[in-house]
């Protein structure tokens, strides 16, 4: 089953989410990261992890960034909105 999110812990206390779903194309669970960016293996385009520019999943867009979601840390519980 796919997720609709790629999680990346920055540090013990921060965590950035991320829709799992390409621009391009609408694949999912096809990433690699590297560089600030997440690469979609599906056809190699890569998408930035800034907010700037975030591309809507499967709009043909090759490049941009990835939508973004708010996530906060308390205690163990790590929640992330997707609004």
């Amino acid at each position: 089953t796919s997720v609709d999110l790629l999680v990346l812990k920055i540090s013990n206390s921060e965590f950035r989410a991320f829709d799992n779903c390409c621009p391009h194309n609408g694949s999912k669970n096809a990433w690699s990261y590297s560089n600030e960016k997440f690469q979609c293996a599906t056809h190699g385009n890569s998408f930035s992890i800034d907010g700037n520019d975030a591309k809507e999943c499967n709009s043909g867009s090759t490049t941009g960034g990835l939508k973004k979601y708010s996530a906060s840390l308390s205690g163990d519980t790590l929640t992330i909105t997707k609004s």
